[in-house]
């Protein structure tokens, strides 16, 4: 199988010979979770309840990057700068230019949205 897909599932160790094996890659279900990887869990732009929480685990060659998302009826433009190189760890986050308390992007009703993500070492937001 490719290495860049998701399989529905993968042989287990019950089958010596094609264990490690996957099949039924490219099926729907295996594209969205792909997606939330990314989105989630890479890019670190994971949905809470009181709005949209930032927390990227990138390559630290990853020195800008960008995404957008529509949440709720809003649209978020988010723009991430990693200078210093780090996998993991944000300094700052600004909306609309206001530095915000913590990672925590609050919802916005409608419209469109400027995020701009300092990553760094750890500090308490």
């Amino acid at each position: 199988m490719e290495p860049y897909v998701f399989s529905q599932f993968c042989v287990g160790a019950g089958d010596p010979e094609n264990h490690g094996r996957g099949s039924f890659h490219w099926l729907t279900g295996t594209a969205s979770w792909m997606f939330r990887a990314m989105t989630d869990h890479i890019m670190g732009v994971r949905a809470e309840k009181r709005g949209l929480r930032i927390d990227p685990s990138v390559d630290p060659s990853w020195k800008t990057f960008s995404m957008k998302r529509e949440f709720r009826g809003a649209t978020y433009q988010f723009h991430f700068e990693n200078p210093m190189g780090v996998e993991h760890g944000v300094q700052k986050v600004f909306l609309n230019g206001t530095l915000l308390p913590d990672n925590l992007v609050p919802l916005e009703k409608t419209g469109c949205h400027e995020v701009r993500v300092q990553m760094g070492a750890l500090e308490s937001l």
